[in-house]
């Protein structure tokens, strides 16, 4: 019995952490080019 809850469970979670981290990369992705472009912009002005 404890075989098949667990398989249940062992499938159920691979793709929840694969689903949490392919949002977590994509908002940091944004994020990380919304820092990038606003620190270009004050390092043109004082070229």
């Amino acid at each position: 019995m404890s075989t098949g809850p667990t398989s249940i469970e062992g499938n159920v979670t691979p793709p929840t952490s694969i689903d949490s981290g392919n949002s977590i990369g994509e908002a940091s992705s944004q994020t990380n080019r919304t820092i990038g472009k606003r620190k270009a912009t004050p390092q043109r002005s004082e070229v």
